[in-house]
């Protein structure tokens, strides 16, 4: 890829991301316009479309977006995420909980993986 190219990826609203190298999933121009289409609609991402597409970790809630450039020329790994699995324990008030429970992600979508150190942070926060 080159300098000045774009990633983006799908990160949780609120969560530390001042270093970079913690993100490990990236979409290039061609796997972001892919995921766009699959679930984007009316304005609004469908968040466990996503996560389930780009087997995004527990940790991740995919609720916000964020956009980082190169810095440099560089060669990047692409890749096709397959099926992937997590176990999730979900706690409400007063003691309810759900045990912990196995989620199937389907997988499908791609993934870049950049040098993290020549990334500059353009949008997100």
């Amino acid at each position: 890829m080159d300098k000045g190219d774009k990633l983006y990826g799908f990160v949780t609203s609120g969560r530390d991301i001042s270093t970079l190298d913690n993100k490990a999933y990236w979409l290039d121009a061609e796997s972001f316009a892919d995921v766009e289409t699959e679930f984007f609609r009316q304005g609004h991402w469908d968040k466990e479309g996503v996560k389930g597409y780009l087997a995004l970790p527990c940790f991740n809630r995919a609720n916000e977006m964020i956009t980082v450039e190169l810095t440099e020329d560089q060669t990047v790994v692409k890749s096709t995420i397959g099926k992937a699995t997590e176990l999730l324990r979900y706690d409400g008030a007063e003691g309810y909980t759900t045990g912990t429970l196995g989620k199937i992600m389907g997988g499908g979508g791609t993934q870049i993986s950049p040098n993290a150190r020549k990334l500059t942070l353009l949008s997100g926060e």
